[in-house]
């Protein structure tokens, strides 16, 4: 099963999931890195520092459950990153932000991809849970 995730200037993403691991690939952009988000115990948020460079997507997976509220906000030094943040199986709750909140509609292994909008991008994206 293959979801669209985003298509803009000649950018095609797709999501294709494969049991509950999800995998992110692109036409003319490639991941350049791919985790897992896990939080400390006892805490609900977390903060990951990277960088991307232009035609890559940073891909972390966050394990969340149905109900709860997910923030999340990428900072970059140059405010040049956004995210998207889809569903397990492709449908996108947040396209292109730099912040946003949700309510999740499923128990899922959530996508959250950083691009950049233009040239390299240092970010740190802030994601908490409630």
């Amino acid at each position: 099963m293959a979801r669209i995730l985003r298509s803009a200037r000649g950018v095609l993403v797709a999501l294709v999931v494969f049991g509950t691991v999800a995998a992110v690939f692109a036409a003319t952009a490639r991941a350049g890195s791919y985790s897992q988000i896990r939080f400390a115990p006892g805490t609900n948020a977390a903060t990951v520092d990277g960088a991307v460079v232009r035609g890559d997507l940073d891909v972390y997976l966050v394990e969340a459950g149905a109900g709860q509220t997910v923030t999340v906000r990428v900072e970059s030094v140059e405010d040049n990153a956004v995210i998207n943040f889809a569903t397990g199986n492709g449908y996108l709750l947040l396209e292109e932000q730099r912040w946003g909140q949700v309510v999740l509609p499923a128990d899922d292994n959530y996508s959250l991809v950083v691009m950049p909008t233009r040239g390299n991008a240092t970010y740190s994206v802030h994601i908490q849970i409630d």
